[in-house]
């Protein structure tokens, strides 16, 4: 099997793809990664797993010579390794600046899989940002796929957020696609990196301190969002200390500024690259983030109280998460980030008086509200995702 896989925005892409990787080597499969991104020193990479690197993506390879000459090299490497599955990462649902590079490469497997020499799949999470603009791309995206692909995987749990709940009508329905609910057993970030933050963060637990914790990664709005999450918690109004731990993508932009922003809270610490949040879910009071799926899987699984403010978009993946688990007792869900602060003191308030407990909070602020899911269910979806 080889897989390719490139991203501008986080190792968040990489982080999947590599444990995909590494759970097909534990099942006997040969995998080769073709990656265009070469800042990933947090990553772990099984010797199982043949690696080959691409030149770093930046605007000047989006033209029609560098895209050419990038499908080229792929080419090669098919040519070397002979795989019997050849796995395409997001694209044809994104990477849209890299339509010729992948015309290219099917193309050339166009051929082969006539004669059933290779098969090809599109490897995609429930995330698929779309408006009315893009709607007729996707029906051209379908056609596409119908043409050049075997089966696409869906690398998440119907149960938490189904591909229907999320995609645009033409892709709905679409003929070979599986969920795989894959929930990554073994992140491939270096965990020596968590141990000596876990530490500091015990001794604050210890002391009495109330825990936040705030994550999001490094694609399109989580600068914004945990900057506005810093400024929140510097407004909270309470007897009680509250230390603030800041959770981001290593690639994340413009990090100095919300270094200098904690610097004006009485305790806040920011890391860059955890390999995974539940560790430090289950030392903390309270989550705030976006729900992405990895944070979701995560939360389920901890007992920690969580606000979650999904990303405002027309058309939003997490938004349908929240319907689905973002309203069970320990989920507050806002529309807007204007609430926060309120949200947050309301929480800290009533764990002081509730410790043992963990009751619903209704920010006053708060403009929409969304279905609720009763404890049974919240209960079925954590034995789904164990089993």
């Amino acid at each position: 099997m080889l897989i390719h896989c490139e991203s501008r925005e986080g190792i968040g892409h990489y982080v999947r793809t590599l444990s995909i990787a590494r759970a097909f080597s534990e099942r006997g499969w040969q995998v080769a990664v073709v990656m265009g991104q070469r800042d990933v020193k947090f990553l772990n990479i099984s010797d199982d797993i043949r690696t080959y690197w691409l030149p770093e993506l930046s605007h000047k390879y989006f033209n029609r010579k560098k895209l050419k000459s990038r499908a080229d090299s792929v080419i090669k490497i098919i040519k070397f390794l002979r795989p019997n599955w050849f796995v395409t990462e997001h694209f044809p649902f994104g990477r849209w600046k890299m339509a010729l590079f992948y015309r290219c490469l099917m193309s050339f497997l166009k051929p082969m899989r006539a004669t059933g020499e290779i098969r090809v799949a599109g490897s995609v999470r429930d995330i698929i940002t779309w408006n009315k603009w893009t709607s007729a791309h996707y029906k051209r995206v379908e056609k596409y796929i119908a043409i050049n692909y075997d089966v696409i995987l869906v690398h998440s749990d119907p149960a938490i957020c189904s591909w229907r709940n999320v995609a645009p009508a033409p892709l709905q329905y679409l003929p070979n696609l599986y969920h795989t609910g894959f929930v990554c057993p073994k992140s491939c970030v270096d965990r020596h990196l968590d141990a000596q933050t876990l530490a500091r963060f015990k001794k604050y637990k210890e002391r009495g301190n109330f825990l936040i914790l705030a994550s999001a990664g490094g694609g399109n709005g989580a600068f914004s969002f945990l900057r506005k999450v810093i400024d929140s918690v510097a407004l909270v109004n309470t007897a009680r200390k509250v230390f603030l731990l800041v959770v981001c993508g290593p690639l994340l932009p413009r990090i100095d500024r919300l270094h200098k922003k904690l610097k004006g809270l009485p305790q806040g610490e920011l890391i860059q690259c955890v390999s995974s949040l539940g560790p430090y879910l289950k030392l903390c009071d309270l989550s705030v983030s976006h729900l992405g799926y990895n944070t979701a899987v995560e939360l389920l699984m901890s007992n920690c109280e969580a606000i979650v403010i999904p990303m405002r978009r027309e058309y939003s993946e997490q938004l349908a998460r929240c319907k689905a688990i973002g309203n069970s007792d320990r989920f507050t869900v806002l529309s807007r980030t204007d609430d926060l602060d309120l949200a947050i003191n309301k929480i800290i308030c009533k764990s002081r008086n509730e410790r043992s407990r963990h009751p619903r909070i209704r920010c006053d602020g708060a403009r929409e509200s969304v279905s609720l899911l009763s404890r049974s269910s919240e209960s079925t979806l954590k034995s789904n995702l164990l089993g």
